[in-house]
């Protein structure tokens, strides 16, 4: 009969079967419980993702009291814009500070910009804090220098990279004279276009004389033209400083023209080879009978330039008045058709042909390739005077997407972007100049601000001194000088010649259209050099390095869960059993005392057994948890 003191045996029992149960289905429920824990939280980190991200645009270097443009676009976790932005600017210095104003997304374009004023703070570091309010609200900080005067900044040459330049077939110069064709700016498909021709002779001096242009490849204007079926674009006389425009839209990426220097009367003379008094006017006499014959006659199988031009060249009565002779004449036509290269060959039809084949003394073909942007931007007027007003026009061929207008000012500096952005047809924007020094201002547009490069179209204007005073023609000479060394698409383009040139223009004599035109060509020809966007700051990149920088804190976290707490659940399953199978063998020697021997050996046996089996359990999960471990770093740790 058991004590007061001791527990009865079958309440003992009762326990310890308690026990021994708990111990057993601890491995059951507790592993399936810390494994859905972390298989939980190892999802969770996968699901974090960065929500949003900046890229900012603004000039690193103020200068107080003028202005500078500003930019700033917000991305969301997959990298589209989030529209409707608004960015509250602040400028501080220690305890210092001056709110800016606010950048708006005025277009809902996912980018918000505008125009800041640097405040009259001394030369010093400063940062620029932006309150940035979108899906997110976040905080920016953009260290910026305020400076007294900045250096004087060049942007990046930039000519055509396209494939189509590798074909380029524009011929050599002509020996009589020397010809260029070029667009002012950037030729670009799709839009109106102006290109000018420039005449002089091998020394560089102005030719003036006839000119006509060709089209041989590719749509211009209303003209269409294949090499078997070219078109005159246009026929006129070059002005003082050696110069013909061309204007028009270009519907082809790649066009061909033929700058062609037609044989004036002074020309006709001495191809004729007259050397008397009255040559000259006798030779007038010859041009006009021939041209008579070239509009009755009309162009035969022989060509019109055999029938009517080529009397007037050769001159048959007019040359055997004058003393020349048919051997003189059959000469000078000879050197005629040798200088016109076989131009007389080609038909001609278009504007201005009135059926004859005028005589040319110097010809040259060429071939143009549209760079690769979409947009295009004009400037007027092309000079002025600081503070004047200025009109910009910019359209893309895209009329729902963007196009954003930057300005350089003289020394470089981003200081104004319009705002809002263009988006479709727009009719041309007024732009002051005022708070700028003179010099080259170049205005840029883009349909995308990171890195636009190459598909930047520009447009560029030069201050003069005061209002209403424009800048004088030996600046811009001095502009073009300044970029004779820099590389040009243009094939053989001779830097020596355009020294030449430059020196005869200096002092040549021109009136108001002339000297427009002059303007014009020296501006619009300079090399192209593109600046972009500064971007001071992206954070992307580092939003990616804390967030990959927070998953691995916690996959670390979860790691150490699942190992290591694995491991000591485990570590104490294995004790418990170890535990409760000890305290069951003992009462079962007790229950088996008077037995036998071979009944003790029997249960000690089965004992061991069933420990055997709890290892092996143990054991199995221990490989299932290393095994899942492996699995989820695989799958979602590796960041």
């Amino acid at each position: 009969m058991a004590t007061p003191s001791e527990p009865s045996e079958p309440a003992e029992i009762t326990r310890a079967s308690a026990a021994s149960r708990f111990v057993y289905l601890l491995p059951v429920i507790g592993a399936p419980i810390g494994m859905g824990a972390a298989l939980f939280a190892s999802f969770a980190i996968a699901s974090w993702h960065v929500t949003h991200s900046a890229i900012v645009q603004v000039e690193p270097q103020w200068v107080a009291g003028e202005p500078v443009a500003a930019r700033v676009q917000v991305l969301d976790g997959d990298g589209q814009a989030v529209p409707d932005a608004q960015v509250e600017v602040t400028l501080r210095r220690g305890e210092e500070r001056a709110p800016l104003g606010t950048l708006r997304d005025a277009a809902a374009v996912g980018t918000a910009q505008g125009r800041l004023t640097a405040p009259a703070w001394a030369p010093g570091p400063a940062q620029l804090e932006l309150a940035i309010a979108a899906h997110d609200q976040f905080r920016e900080v953009v260290d910026v220098e305020l400076v007294a005067s900045r250096a004087l900044r060049r942007g990046t040459p930039t000519v055509s990279g396209s494939t189509k330049n590798y074909a380029d077939d524009t011929e050599s110069q002509p020996e009589k004279l020397r010809i260029v064709l070029r667009p002012l700016g950037r030729l670009a498909a799709g839009f109106e276009n102006v290109l000018v021709a420039r005449v002089t002779d091998p020394e560089g001096k102005p030719h003036r004389g006839p000119v006509e242009v060709r089209l041989l490849d590719g749509e211009f204007g209303p003209h269409k033209a294949s090499r078997d079926a070219p078109v005159v674009v246009t026929r006129g006389e070059t002005d003082a400083a050696g110069l013909v425009r061309i204007d028009g839209l270009l519907a082809t990426d790649v066009v061909r023209f033929e700058v062609r220097a037609l044989a004036g009367e002074k020309d006709m003379s001495l191809e004729a080879g007259a050397k008397g008094p009255g040559a000259e006017d006798m030779a007038k006499g010859a041009g006009a009978k021939g041209q008579g014959g070239a509009e009755k006659g009309g162009a035969g199988k022989e060509g019109a330039g055999e029938s009517g031009a080529g009397k007037a060249g050769a001159g048959e009565s007019g040359a055997e008045k004058g003393g020349a002779g048919n051997e003189g004449a059959d000469k000078g036509g000879a050197a005629t058709g040798a200088a016109d290269k076989g131009a007389a060959e080609t038909a001609t039809a278009g504007a201005g042909n009135d059926g004859a084949e005028a005589p040319a003394i110097a010809a040259r073909k060429f071939r143009f390739v549209s760079f690769a942007g979409a947009v295009t931007v004009d400037a007027a007027p092309r000079t002025a005077g600081v503070g004047d007003a200025l009109t910009i026009k910019a359209r893309g061929l895209r009329p729902k997407r963007a196009v954003f207008v930057d300005v350089r000012g003289p020394d470089g500096a981003w200081v104004d972007t319009l705002e809002p952005p263009v988006v479709g047809p727009e009719p041309p924007r007024t732009w002051s100049s005022a708070g700028l020094s003179p010099g080259l201002v170049q205005v840029e547009a883009y349909h995308f601000t990171n890195s636009p490069g190459e598909s930047s179209a520009l447009a560029r204007v030069v201050l003069g001194p005061a209002p209403g005073q424009g800048p004088a023609l030996s600046s811009l000479i001095a502009l073009q000088r300044e970029r004779l060394a820099m590389a040009r698409v243009e094939k053989e383009f001779d830097a020596g010649l355009e020294g030449k040139y430059f020196d005869a223009l200096a002092t040549a004599s021109l009136d108001a259209e002339a000297q427009q035109l002059a303007e014009a060509w020296l501006i619009g020809t300079l090399p192209v050099e593109i600046y972009g966007p500064p971007t001071t700051l992206s954070t992307r990149s580092r939003e990616d390095e804390d967030m990959a920088a927070s998953r691995r804190l916690w996959a670390g976290r979860v790691r150490w869960l699942l190992l290591g707490g694995g491991g000591l659940f485990l570590a104490v399953t294995t004790l418990l059993i170890v535990l409760s199978h000890r305290g069951a063998a003992e009462r079962l020697a007790r229950e088996m005392v008077g037995q036998g021997p071979g009944i003790a050996a029997e249960v000690r046996k089965a004992q061991r057994a069933v420990l055997w089996r709890a290892f092996g359990l143990l054991l199995s999960m221990a490989f299932g948890l290393v095994l899942t471990a492996a699995v989820l770093d695989k799958l979602f740790w590796q960041t």
